[in-house]
This record gives C-alpha cells, sequence and structure tokens, in this order.
C-alpha cells in the first residue's frame, strides 16, 4: 500500500503476531519491509522483538528488544528473529513537519 499521512503528535504502537506463520515454533523468523519518509531526527519508526507472548509491548524501551529506529527516508527491508514469533512496531511523531508517511509489510521467512 501507499504511504499515509499521519496526523502530527502521533504515537502508535501495533503488535505483529507471526506465530501462526511461524507454525507456532519458536525463535522464528520474521521479514519486515518498511518504506516511506518521515520527518528526519523528529519522527520516528521503531521496530522491536516482543520477548514476551502474553505482554509484547514489554519490549518497548528495552534496548536490546529494538531491531530499528528509522527516520527520515525509510527503506528497510530486513529478517528478524524473535524469540515469540512476534514483533511491535512504534511511531512516533511530533507536531512539526508532516512527511510523506510510510508503509509497513510483513511475512514469515522460515523457521530456524
Amino acid at each position: 500500500p501507499a504511504p499515509t499521512h499521519p496526523p502530527p503528535s502521533e504515537n502508535c504502537t501495533f503488535v505483529i503476531d507471526a506465530s501462526a506463520g511461524c507454525g507456532n515454533k519458536y525463535p522464528c523468523n520474521v521479514h519486515l519491509a518498511i518504506r516511506g519518509a518521515t520527518e528526519k531526527g523528529y519522527d520516528f519508526v521503531e521496530a522491536w522483538r516482543a520477548t514476551n507472548r502474553t505482554s509484547p509491548l514489554a519490549a518497548l524501551g528495552v534496548a536490546d528488544n529494538r531491531a530499528a529506529r528509522l527516520s527520515g527516508t525509510i527503506r528497510y527491508n530486513q529478517t528478524l528473529t524473535t524469540a515469540t514469533g512476534m514483533l511491535v512496531v512504534r511511531f512516533t511523531s511530533d507536531a512539526g513537519v508532516i512527511a510523506a508517511g510510510w508503509s509497513a509489510r510483513w511475512s514469515t521467512a522460515g523457521l530456524n
């Protein structure tokens, strides 16, 4: 899908649960592709490896769990290994410049 223009001062969190695609076997690989544009240095898209299936948002803020912190022109295309089959994607923005927006796609990428 085409990137969308997020509203200013946004804080959105998305949980990606790829466990069914991983056959409920862990760890597993999840391919994540993020493209688009945010205001460089002020608006960020971050990807985190969830370490707890019952509380995936607990991964936020733990440096070892963060897989990516993206800002500006974004062309992220990585396969991430996750112990739970889950990723958390968080977007934060300020009230300033509104850039083109971003979009993400994910798929399972096989088992370890």
